[in-house]
């Protein structure tokens, strides 16, 4: 249930945002955060709103969707300096093995919700 309530809530921030790819379609974010960095959708997503946090922060960091399943631990560890970066509040996201950190849904919820927070408030 909290999940569902996550997903509505960032759905609506993306729109708002201007957010025009595929996971707005019925189910397609669900599907993509429960694979997490696997999901090449997810990664574009996450990809897009930091190129937006990057114009409006001035991030040194940066992250790149990945193409197929392979390429996700590049990702997070990618992920991973940036949320360093950016001082995110979440433990669950900041700490434990990197490598595993997105490969649970509600992780890869927060990671969206920090990014809408910190684009919704520049």
């Amino acid at each position: 249930m909290e999940c569902d309530l996550m997903e509505t809530d960032i759905l609506e921030s993306l729109e708002d945002l201007g957010y025009k790819g595929p996971l707005l379609e019925d189910g397609a974010l669900s599907q993509a955060v429960s694979a997490g960095a696997s999901s090449p959708e997810f990664t574009k997503l996450c990809a897009w709103l930091v190129s937006e946090l990057r114009v409006l922060c001035k991030l040194e960091e940066n992250v790149q969707a990945t193409n197929s399943p392979s390429e996700a631990e590049e990702f997070q560890l990618e992920v991973s300096g940036l949320l360093g970066e950016m001082n995110c509040p979440y433990l669950s996201l900041t700490s434990g093995d990197v490598t595993k950190r997105l490969l649970i849904q509600k992780n890869c919820l927060l990671l969206l919700i920090k990014g809408n927070i910190s684009k919704s408030s520049t």
